[in-house]
């Protein structure tokens, strides 16, 4: 933000910090159960909105607030450039809601609680290349519009490392400490605990494959392709899951629910090999 990542750091840890104590206090001391966890939440945002705008208000800094004329062709560009950040919010909420419906027909209750446990080990998991690609597009997209097109093919090639690095590492993770990252929602034992081990094991295929497709849509923003950003996000995230849930479950039962998000990723990272192949001359990178 304003060229200060670590300004930004502290913002957002500052809020993490302020959501943690208030979830203890409002939920532990003061007893206030679930409307606790809510004022929790609300707290750490006000921080975050208190101490960034006060940041632009009274900081010397090379963005500030201005007077302007609205500009609505470039707002309605904005607003369609960042629709695949919108789809990939709004998504969470329709694909959970078709992953409860599916594993509660399958194995009752305690297939729910299963699928909210991979899906956070999931979130988790993918918050290494989702944080990745917010601090490398705003340099893809500059050295683009600057037309420095060498600088940024550097950036794509340390991007591939990286995103293969983590892929490993994120899929092994997985596979050999599956166990210790379960426990830490429910103890070993149970059918609940089982049944998540089996979930976030086979997590790890997806895990390794989505690294691309969240680089490619995030690398269509930065070039201010929202239409392709969207339609990749839209894939991964909400439609591919969805048939892969419907039809994987209906063949393979809860091993199929698992295995819908590896069936997204794979579908998807078609989609994103097509849409960088065809758009490599029209923005001047190799990958």
């Amino acid at each position: 933000m304003d060229g200060r990542p670590g300004f930004t750091l502290i913002l957002y840890l500052s809020g993490g910090v302020t959501h943690l104590l208030l979830d203890y206090i409002l939920m532990g001391p003061l007893d206030m159960g679930i409307k606790g966890t809510a004022w929790a939440n609300l707290g750490g945002l006000y921080i975050i909105m208190i101490l960034g705008g006060g940041y632009f208000l009274f900081m010397k800094t090379k963005l500030s607030f201005r007077r302007f004329r609205p500009d609505w062709r470039f707002i309605g560009h904005s607003f369609a450039n960042g629709s695949s950040e919108l789809v990939s919010e709004s998504s969470a909420g329709i694909t959970t809601f078709f992953f409860n419906y599916v594993t509660i027909a399958l194995v009752g209750e305690v297939g729910a609680a299963a699928v909210s446990i991979v899906l956070n080990v999931h979130y988790l998991m993918i918050l290494l290349h989702l944080g990745y690609i917010m601090g490398v597009a705003p340099l893809i997209s500059y050295f683009y519009g600057a037309a420095e097109y060498e600088k940024v093919n550097v950036l794509i090639k340390y991007s591939k490392v990286f995103i293969l690095v983590t892929s490993v590492v994120s899929a092994a993770a997985c596979l050999i400490f599956g166990k210790y990252i379960v426990m830490a929602f429910e103890h070993p034992g149970s059918e609940l605990f089982d049944m998540a081990l089996t979930g976030t094991r086979l997590l790890a295929s997806a895990l390794f494959l989505c690294g691309m497709n969240i680089f490619a849509s995030g690398f269509f923003t930065a070039y201010g392709n929202g239409k392709v950003s969207a339609l990749i996000s839209a894939s991964r995230a909400l439609v591919m899951v969805i048939a892969g849930l419907m039809i994987l479950s209906w063949i393979f039962g809860m091993t199929g629910v698992w295995l819908s998000l590896t069936f997204a990723e794979i579908a998807t990272l078609a989609l994103t090999a097509v849409m960088l192949v065809k758009y490599k001359d029209v923005y001047n990178y190799r990958f």
